[in-house]
């Protein structure tokens, strides 16, 4: 059995005979096979003539072996497996000797493959492309009329940002009571969140009107406001 890069091989069926046939009906003493095939050769002498065939196989190509370069996943697809191939052995640069490698993170990883026709080597570098979006625009909330306009942050992962106002940006500033929702996308998923903004009112403006007389007879008197939440 031969390596399929050791062909042409040559078969010699030995000197010292006066006639060689070959079943390709070749006559020389030698014969150079360029593939696997099946061979028989009868030789003769003055004393009488011999047989004798032989079976040419193929072991196969010098291994190749192609982990195809670089891999970015998401965290959340960890853990990955990496397999060859088949191969008569394996040595991955973490020491293992098993087909396949289970990667639970990123990292460079090589292997060396071992066939009956030679070795062959090669190497992937895994990266991460992070997480999906992490989004949390926070509880519902009341803000007095003053506490406008708010910032709203839809976070620094995203690629893209769709707000219901329109805007495409991570932060928008909102100037009156509204509901606001917003999606955020990147290469490993897509979130979104809504928030309720409601007013909670103007500042209180009390006028009590001023200095006031009465006389003595006239007291008590009624000292009134406008409604509030609390008095003191």
């Amino acid at each position: 059995s031969f390596c399929d890069a050791e062909f042409p091989v040559l078969i010699d069926a030995g000197a010292g005979f006066n006639t060689y046939l070959w079943n390709n009906n070749e006559t020389s003493q030698t014969l150079e096979l360029a593939a696997p095939a099946s061979i028989s050769v009868e030789v003769t002498n003055i004393c009488g003539s011999s047989f004798d065939e032989i079976e040419i196989t193929s072991s196969g190509n010098t291994p190749q072996v192609n982990l195809e370069g670089y891999l970015a996943v998401c965290d959340e697809d960890f853990p990955i497996i990496l397999n060859p191939g088949t191969y008569d052995s394996y040595l991955w640069s973490s020491g293992e000797e098993s087909q396949q490698l289970i990667i639970n993170s990123p990292e460079i990883v090589s292997i060396t493959v071992t066939s009956s026709c030679g070795t062959a080597f090669d190497e992937k570098t895994i990266a991460s492309l992070g997480t999906a979006p992490s989004l949390e625009l926070g509880e519902d909330m009341s803000l007095c009329n003053a506490d406008f306009p708010i910032t709203l942050d839809g976070g620094s992962n995203g690629i893209s940002y769709i707000w219901s106002t329109g805007e495409e940006t991570p932060l928008i500033s909102v100037d009156v009571p509204s509901v606001i929702s917003v999606e955020v996308e990147n290469q490993c998923g897509l979130s979104s969140d809504n928030i309720i903004i409601t007013s909670a009112g103007d500042i209180p403006i009390l006028d009590l009107g001023g200095e006031l007389s009465y006389c003595e007879a006239e007291f008590p008197v009624m000292i009134s406001s406008p409604i509030f939440d609390s008095y003191t």
